[in-house]
């Protein structure tokens, strides 16, 4: 009898070129199968926003990334509303990792916490790690705990409705 891997959607609001998005994918591929739909250039700032006034431009990498030239919001809408991934309904939705902190007021204006926000309206599970850092920016780390935290989310679950909204701090080790 064969287990079914997680299909885990990730996205974040610095483009999918950041650093902090291929350290996310790097270790989300140790739990399961991956998706990434994520801005084509830094959305930072973008909240919860939708791309209403002009068409989307979707651009497919290969078989499980693709890029929009619209918002964090748009990309996990695309995701989700099998547009995208059509028979792949993702079990978890990750977003980040952030260039920075996502606390208090700034997590309202962060595509990043959007993304997860969005997933979670969508009746999946949404995740959002930062890494609270402001000038140097190691991943390593946060991309350890956001598995952690990932991995303990899917197998224990994450009630109806709630958004977790993870900041790392700076120099976290094991």
């Amino acid at each position: 009898m064969s287990v079914e891997k997680p299909r885990i959607l990730i996205t974040n609001d610095d483009g999918y070129h950041s650093d902090g998005i291929i350290a996310l994918e790097a270790a989300m591929r140790e739990i399961g199968d991956v998706y990434t739909v994520a801005p084509a250039s830094e959305m930072s700032g973008a909240a919860h926003s939708l791309t209403l006034a002009r068409p989307l431009r979707i651009r497919q990498i290969d078989e499980s990334h693709w890029t929009v030239d619209g918002t964090p919001t748009d990309c996990v809408t695309l995701a989700l509303n099998q547009i995208l991934l059509p028979d792949l309904r993702p079990h978890i939705c990750v977003s980040g990792i952030n260039h920075g902190a996502n606390l208090g007021d700034d997590a309202t204006y962060s595509g990043t916490v959007a993304g997860a926000l969005e997933a979670t309206i969508l009746g999946v599970p949404g995740l959002a790690f930062s890494l609270a850092a402001t000038r140097t920016h190691d991943f390593t780390e946060s991309g350890r705990i956001a598995k952690e935290i990932t991995e303990k989310a899917l197998a224990e679950g994450v009630p109806d409705g709630t958004l977790l909204n993870v900041n790392v701090p700076k120099g976290v080790t094991k």
